[in-house]
């Protein structure tokens, strides 16, 4: 369900105002990234990079240590 909302997200600007959202912010567990770049909201040849959001990069570390 959440990688459908994001699939909608991501294609909703282009078609309302010419705008794409690059890159994508998220946690790492998620497939909505897998899912978001498989659609390919903005064509085949724009490649949407991932970032992941500091909180989790944090807690992951903080837990392995």
């Amino acid at each position: 369900m959440e990688a459908e909302r994001a699939c909608r997200l991501y294609e909703r600007p282009l078609h309302k105002h010419g705008m794409r959202y690059i890159p994508i912010v998220g946690d790492s567990d998620s497939k909505s990234y897998a899912r978001v770049t498989e659609s390919e909201p903005y064509g085949p040849g724009v490649f949407i990079p991932k970032e992941d959001c500091i909180g989790h990069v944090t807690k992951r570390m903080g837990t392995a240590l």
